[in-house]
Order: structure tokens, then C-alpha cells, then sequence
């Protein structure tokens, strides 16, 4: 499984990246380019790569344990 930790982006941002995607996607419509769909748009701050299923409780519980006292921003 394909794991990494992301920070989601505000609606507005959203909103305006689709936007800027389609005029985009008009423009380059001749090339073979893979687009993102807007509900799947994030930062990404760290790739994890391939892990094992297993791994994903304990995954999860370090990263709860490392974000426990960040404000969200």
C-alpha cells in the first residue's frame, strides 16, 4: 500500500486550482497528461512509499503521537 502524509488544502484554494486545471487541460489537450481530480488535490510533506497493510495501525499511531500538540494551520 502507497502511503504518505498529506495536508489537505482549503475549499477556496480548491475551488481556484480546478479552475486554473480546466483552462489548463483546454491548453494542453494534444498531450498525454494524467489530470487530478480536485477532491484529490493535497500537499504532499512526506512519502512513506510501499508499506505492508500491517503497518498502517502503527503508521497512523506515530503520526497521531507527532501531531499531538501542532496547531493546524
Amino acid at each position: 500500500m502507497r502511503l504518505f502524509i498529506a495536508a489537505l488544502i482549503p475549499d477556496t484554494v480548491r475551488v481556484a486550482l480546478a479552475r486554473a486545471q480546466g483552462a489548463l487541460q483546454q491548453a494542453a489537450s494534444d498531450r498525454a497528461l494524467r489530470w487530478v481530480a480536485p477532491e484529490n488535490y493535497h500537499i504532499t510533506l512526506l512519502f512513506l512509499g510501499e508499506q505492508p497493510v500491517e503497518r498502517v495501525p502503527t503508521i497512523v499511531q506515530a503520526i497521531e503521537s507527532a501531531a499531538a500538540g501542532v496547531a493546524p494551520f
